[in-house]
C-alpha cells in the first residue's frame, strides 16, 4: 500500500468515527477528539530527560527484576511516543488508538517491514492494538497497572475525555509511576497525584 493509500484510509476513517456533528463549536472540540498531531523526537527526549522522570525510572529500575520499563500510549497513532524509547532505552511499550489504520500501519507497515539488528527485538518489544481508552477500559487498564510511564497524547480531548482518562490511570496505576499529559492535570488536586510538573 501506498502513503497515499494510506492517508485517504485514515482520513475516512477519522471523519466517520469523529463526524463533525460531534464538534460543539470551533473553540471546543468533542471528547471524541480526531485531530492529528505529532511528537517530535526533542519533545520526548525533554520529557524522558526531566529530573522527575529520571527518578521515576531509576527507582522502577531499583526495585528489582530484570524487567525493562513499561510504557503505555493512549492515543498512540502512529507510534513514535511507543517506537522511540523502546530504541532509545529499551523499554516494553504498548500504544492504544481508536483508528485501526493508524494501528495497521504501524504493525503491518512499518514495525513488521523492518529488517536488520535490532528489528526483532523491537517487535518484541513494542505492540499496539486498537482500543477506544475511555470504553475499552478492560483492555487498557491492566497495561496501566505494570506501566512506568502512561503517556497520554491527549491534546485534542474533550474536558471530560482527559478527565476520566487521569481518573482512570490514578486508579490503576502503581505508586512511583508517571502519567505524562499534554495539557495542564484536572484532577492533580482532587486525586492528590504525588507531583505534577510542567515539562
Amino acid at each position: 500500500r501506498s502513503d497515499g493509500d494510506f492517508a485517504l484510509e485514515y482520513f475516512r476513517e477519522g471523519l466517520g468515527r469523529f463526524a463533525p456533528s460531534a464538534v460543539v463549536d470551533a473553540s471546543s472540540p468533542s471528547d471524541g477528539g480526531g485531530e492529528w498531531g505529532i511528537t517530535f523526537l526533542p519533545s520526548l527526549f525533554r520529557v524522558y530527560g526531566h529530573p522527575l522522570v529520571q527518578e521515576i525510572l531509576r527507582e522502577k529500575a531499583e526495585g528489582g527484576g530484570e524487567a525493562p520499563p513499561s510504557l503505555v500510549v493512549l492515543g498512540s497513532a502512529l507510534g513514535n511516543c511507543a517506537v522511540w524509547p523502546a530504541l532509545a532505552f529499551g523499554f516494553r511499550a504498548t500504544g492504544f488508538d481508536i483508528l485501526e489504520s493508524c494501528v495497521r500501519k504501524t504493525n503491518d507497515d512499518i514495525i513488521a517491514s523492518l529488517k536488520g539488528n535490532g528489528a526483532a527485538r523491537l517487535r518484541d518489544l513494542v505492540k499496539f492494538e486498537v482500543a477506544n481508552v475511555l470504553s475499552d477500559a478492560d483492555r487498557v487498564e491492566p497495561e496501566m497497572k505494570a506501566a512506568s510511564v502512561v503517556w497520554s497524547n491527549d491534546h485534542e480531548w474533550g474536558e471530560a475525555a482527559q478527565r476520566k482518562v487521569e481518573e482512570m490511570a490514578y486508579a490503576n496505576m502503581s505508586e512511583g509511576s508517571c502519567l505524562v499529559l499534554y495539557r495542564p492535570p484536572l484532577t492533580l488536586q482532587d486525586l492528590r497525584w504525588k507531583a505534577g510538573v510542567k515539562i
